[in-house]
């Protein structure tokens, strides 16, 4: 079974796999997800030395007016792929009046 020290230390190999193997030098991802990007990136300059690129980067959670996240499982979902997004519900999201984003 998997704890969370051994999920960190996973998370912290991959990124260092994809820093060496594939150029990837930002990890981003969202702000309870800080820990796993920390971990990567100290495992990939303990791995390569000082002087490496590797960087991580968070952000919150982008929320919709009443506060409540975006995400795949909450109902309003913002998708990558076109087709599983309705372009006239979307568009009222993207483009509110300014002072409306909740981030």
């Amino acid at each position: 079974m998997l704890n969370f020290h051994k999920v960190t230390l996973l998370h912290a190999f991959d990124f260092y796999q994809l820093y060496k193997n594939c150029d990837c030098t930002v990890q981003t991802g969202r702000s309870d997800q800080r820990g796993n990007i920390t971990s990567g990136t100290d495992y990939s300059r303990k791995q390569a030395g000082d002087d490496n690129l590797a960087c991580g980067l968070t952000i919150n959670y982008l929320t919709k007016s009443d506060g409540t996240k975006f995400g795949k499982t909450e109902s309003g979902a913002v998708w990558l792929d076109a087709g599983k997004n309705i372009v006239l519900w979307i568009l009222p999201i993207l483009f509110k009046p300014k002072g409306q984003w909740n981030i």
